[in-house]
């Protein structure tokens, strides 16, 4: 069960990460939006830190992207 938790985890914040560069904004701009460090949001994309999910609302809600959608897309592509 944990290595299922942690899969979806790092699956859904490597989506938040691919939605920022989609929509072309900086690190630096995404943590100005979100209220968080620059550096947080580096370590966080790059898979050495595990947010809480308050810091993860935060990102969504400033990429205007909804969390629960993201994580049923996640869950589509690991069942195949």
């Amino acid at each position: 069960r944990r290595d299922l938790a942690q899969e979806i985890t790092s699956a859904t914040l490597k989506r938040l990460a691919e939605e920022r560069e989609k929509q072309g904004l900086s690190m630096n701009k995404l943590a100005s939006l979100s209220g968080l460090d620059p550096r947080a949001i580096a370590l966080i994309e790059r898979g050495e830190r595990s947010p809480a999910l308050h810091t993860v609302l935060r990102i969504t809600i400033a990429l205007e992207v909804n969390l629960w959608e993201m994580l049923q897309e996640v869950e589509k592509s690991d069942d195949s």
